[in-house]
This record gives C-alpha cells, sequence and structure tokens, in this order.
C-alpha cells in the first residue's frame, strides 16, 4: 500500500487577488495522508530509483494576465508528490518576482527573486522563499531554478515549464521541485523534466479547461 494525498474541497477562492502576494508568513502544514491500492503502471512509476516521494509536481494556470516566463502569480490545479496525487495543492497560489536590476547587479549568470505560496487551506501559513535561476527566465519557457528558505545555504532544485496561452490567453505552468534538503535528507540532482508516468503539461491543462 501507499500513501496517497487528499483532502476536502478546497474553499473558494472567489477573486483571484488572493494569488497576488500580501504580507508575510512561515512554514506550515500542507499534506494529509490516506493510503489506496496502486495499479501495476503506479507501481512501476513508485519503484525506487523511478520517482521518490520527496518529489512534488504542481500543474498551475496563470492568476493574472501580467505574467513574463515564470514571473507572475501561478493558481494550482493539480498535484503529484512522486506519483500520487496530492489534492492538498489544489487552489494554492505561487508568486514569483525578480527582483530589481540593482539588487541583481554584478550577477552574470543568474538573477535572484522572491517566491511566495499561499495554501489554499485557511489553516495553513504560507511559505516565503527566494530563488535564483539564468537571467532570461523571464523571457523563457523552460528552465531551471533553485529555491531558498531563510538562510539556508543549499538551494533546492526545481525544473519549470511554461506551456502554450489558453483561449483566455493565459498560459499554463508545472514545476517540478525536489524537496530532500528541507526534508533533511541532504542535495539532489536537479529535475530533468516531468516525471515518467506523469501528465505532460499539454495534457494536464487540456484537461483543466475541459474539466
Amino acid at each position: 500500500m501507499k500513501a496517497k494525498t487528499s483532502h476536502e474541497s478546497p474553499p473558494p477562492l472567489g477573486a483571484r487577488a488572493r494569488c497576488i502576494p500580501q504580507g508575510f508568513g512561515h512554514v506550515g502544514r500542507a499534506l494529509r495522508f490516506t493510503s489506496r491500492q496502486l495499479s501495476p503502471a503506479e507501481h512501476a512509476c513508485a519503484s525506487p530509483g523511478k520517482t521518490p516521494s520527496a518529489t512534488f509536481t504542481l500543474y498551475l494556470r496563470a492568476a493574472e494576465a501580467e505574467v513574463q516566463g515564470l514571473q507572475g502569480s501561478w493558481e494550482c490545479f493539480d498535484g503529484f508528490q512522486g506519483t500520487m496525487q496530492a489534492l492538498t495543492w489544489v487552489g494554492s497560489c505561487i508568486n514569483f518576482e525578480f527582483h530589481s536590476d540593482e539588487d541583481n547587479e554584478g550577477r552574470e549568470n543568474e538573477v535572484s527573486g522572491s517566491c511566495r505560496i499561499v495554501f489554499a487551506e485557511a489553516n495553513n501559513h504560507d511559505l516565503n522563499l527566494t530563488f535564483r535561476t539564468a537571467p532570461d527566465a523571464s523571457q523563457s519557457k523552460e528552465g531551471h531554478l533553485e529555491l531558498f528558505v531563510g538562510s539556508l545555504g543549499q538551494g533546492q532544485p526545481c525544473y519549470w515549464q511554461r506551456g502554450n496561452q489558453d483561449r483566455h490567453g493565459l498560459p499554463p505552468l508545472v514545476l517540478v521541485l525536489t524537496m530532500d534538503t528541507f526534508f533533511g535528507s541532504g542535495p539532489s540532482p536537479p529535475p530533468a523534466g516531468i516525471p515518467e508516468g506523469l501528465p505532460s503539461l499539454e495534457e494536464a491543462a487540456r484537461a483543466d479547461s475541459t474539466g
């Protein structure tokens, strides 16, 4: 038996202004576990060496029209921990904001910024992080970044990919994060893309638009 995340339906977000960052917070509870029987295909994807449970894959839609590359506010519509669906992420909002050119002065190969995660459940505290990524991430459609908590010296690697705009002119985004350092397991190699066995960004976005 493998753990699967689930939760009651998240509270309605109302206006998407909820995804726009305000104030500061700290780490809170994000996951709740139940169990179920895996299919043979899920067992294969969850086997050792495939997708570790410390890997989170989050599918998001733009929460504002002004998103550029990675920058902007995004709302999660589906999520996975390892290969198990993690529905407690649904309705959560993630905002990426690049620091000013002055703050990034002297950095040739990377830029920095702030990342704020607002969880859907009201009893969870917001999570405030910083990140470092390539200078062209505000214009690119794919790349890697590192997330940092406070003064923690070791960043968590993350892969991101932005998709094509939907009929409303808003693009989807997928984030693949490895949380080994945050969970105390030490550094891990950066994810190369969406884990095997999970939907592609196009498949997830299509299901979201017709769901």
